[in-house]
C-alpha cells in the first residue's frame, strides 16, 4: 500500500513567499509534487476529509502570533488558529 502523500499546509497571506517555502520544504525532504500536496490556509479552510487524505503535515511560517490579544486577531487569524488546532491534536 502507497502512504497518503504530505500535506504542506500554507499560513502565510504572501502568496509568493509561501510558493517558495512549499519548494524548499519539497526540495529539502526530496519529494516530488506528487508527494508532497499544498492547501492555503489563510484562502481556505482545512477540508473536512484531510485527515483520511494525507498522512501527514508540513506547516509552514506565518506573521500571525498565538500571543496577539483576542481583540487585535481578525476572522482570518482565529479560523486558521482553529484549523491548526486540529491538525495538532
Amino acid at each position: 500500500m502507497t502512504p497518503a502523500p504530505l500535506l504542506y499546509v500554507c499560513v502565510r497571506p504572501q502568496q509568493g513567499a509561501a510558493a517558495a517555502e512549499y519548494e524548499s520544504f519539497r526540495t529539502a525532504m526530496r519529494l516530488d509534487p506528487s508527494q508532497l500536496g499544498h492547501h492555503d490556509l489563510v484562502r481556505d479552510p482545512l477540508p473536512d476529509d484531510v485527515f483520511e487524505r494525507y498522512s501527514g503535515f508540513l506547516v509552514g511560517g506565518s506573521p500571525f502570533n498565538l500571543a496577539d490579544p483576542e481583540s487585535t486577531k481578525t476572522d482570518v487569524q482565529r479560523r486558521l488558529e482553529a484549523d491548526l488546532e486540529r491538525i495538532a491534536g
